[in-house]
């Protein structure tokens, strides 16, 4: 049954990140996904400039996270690590400290989901984490992802004060107060990976014309595949 399970996660890690035989990549080039999509722009059709920015930006983090030891300031690696993407790999090119910061920590919650699902069921797989994500005092470090679904809830409930500025149009201070905040009411990355569940559920916005916008419709009358 154990290899059953291992089999099953592999499934699922597979069919949501692809090619997992480098954990490290997979989570970088899905984070990136989750940054670029209906944000990134300043391209036109130059996809070879697109791509270039995106893969050497993408080894830079490659590199920074292998980098990364208990000693060594997060936060400070961190704001480095979002400047050089932003002014070294995207210079001359619309991308947002906002932007930066949600590749770069959704790549680290990545690491850390892979690391918890890895841990007593693919040792070889786990292998390949960082020794950082490893660490679980370090937890408390990681920056929650900002994202229009965990901001609107924390602000609903009260752990965060309002902005009129989107997560993907954020400068790094204003990005920051953020973290700070969160972190003063005892928010971390383990809260989020339960709270944007919810937040998710709550604020999700549907193409009006989607299967999914249609089945919502449904459910607020009633009308579910169990009535």
């Amino acid at each position: 049954m154990e290899d059953l399970t291992k089999k099953a996660y592999n499934f699922i890690l597979q069919c949501y990140f692809g090619d997992m035989s480098d954990p490290v990549a997979a989570a970088i080039d899905r984070a990136y996904s989750d940054m670029a999509s209906h944000t990134l722009k300043g391209f036109k059709d130059d996809y070879k400039k697109k791509w270039e920015c995106r893969f050497e930006a993408s080894k830079e983090i490659y590199k920074k996270v292998f980098k990364l030891n208990d000693d060594i300031d997060y936060d400070d690696w961190h704001k480095t690590l979002c400047g050089e993407i932003k002014g070294k790999y995207y210079r001359g090119v619309e991308l947002s400290d906002g932007q930066a910061q949600k590749w770069v920590n959704m790549t680290m919650k990545y690491l850390l989901v892979f690391d918890l699902i890895y841990e007593g069921k693919d040792e070889a797989q786990r292998e390949k984490i960082p020794d950082f994500l490893k660490n679980r005092e370090n937890i408390d470090k990681l920056h929650i992802p900002l994202d229009n679904y965990i901001l609107q809830y924390y602000q609903k409930e009260g752990f965060l004060s309002r902005r009129n500025t989107s997560w993907s149009k954020m400068e790094y201070e204003d990005y920051f107060d953020c973290i700070d905040e969160l972190r003063n009411q005892n928010k971390t990355i383990e809260n989020e990976l339960e709270d944007w569940c919810t937040a998710s559920n709550e604020n999700r916005n549907y193409d009006k014309e989607s299967y999914q916008k249609h089945k919502k419709d449904k459910k607020d009358k009633g009308n579910t595949y169990k009535s």
